[in-house]
């Protein structure tokens, strides 16, 4: 049995360096962000490119309203708003789950959730799909070049995720 599964695991290793780890695994730290356009809770389209034009970074939080650790994810991004927008980053909180747009926008007015909430029903699989999302909470902060500088379940000390030059003030997000 031993054998099989080394077996096994050395063909999964070889075949994940023939296609390259990032179509396995999705983007990790210091890859190239996927792009994407999605409507906003407001009828407005959204890139990333476009979040990153003029943002010191962007905070992409992909969340349901069906995942409990969303529920405390996400009062906490709302406390750290100021504090993020003074940093000059842009936060777009990506809703991936099977809830329409109306339970959508109904639960950020209950929460009173005042950043950015993507959701488009036909396209949010295949950005989840390009971002190989594990669950929710996921978050990625994206630097000016696009580039992904962190990944996790929690939100990042931004501040030590940005360059010298783009750390103002004391506030710590």
């Amino acid at each position: 049995m031993r054998c099989v599964a080394a077996g096994v695991a050395a063909v999964l290793l070889s075949w994940a360096t023939a296609v390259g780890a990032n179509s396995i695994l999705g983007p990790r730290v210091g890859d190239q962000a996927p792009e994407f356009a999605l409507l906003g809770l407001d009828g407005e389209r959204y890139s990333l490119e476009a979040l990153r034009d003029g943002a010191q970074a962007v905070l992409l939080v992909f969340w349901s309203t069906e995942c409990p650790y969303c529920h405390v994810l996400l009062p906490e991004l709302q406390q750290r708003q100021q504090q993020l927008n003074a940093l000059g980053v842009n936060t777009a909180a990506v809703n991936v789950g099977w809830e329409s747009a109306a339970e959508v926008a109904n639960y950020v007015d209950l929460q009173r959730l005042g950043f950015l909430v993507l959701n488009e029903d036909d396209k949010k699989a295949d950005v989840a799909a390009d971002y190989h999302l594990p669950g929710t909470p996921t978050v990625f902060l994206v630097d000016t070049s696009g580039r992904i500088v962190f990944y996790g379940h929690r939100l990042p000390d931004v501040r030590a995720h940005l360059s010298p030059s783009q750390k103002v003030g004391n506030t710590e997000p």
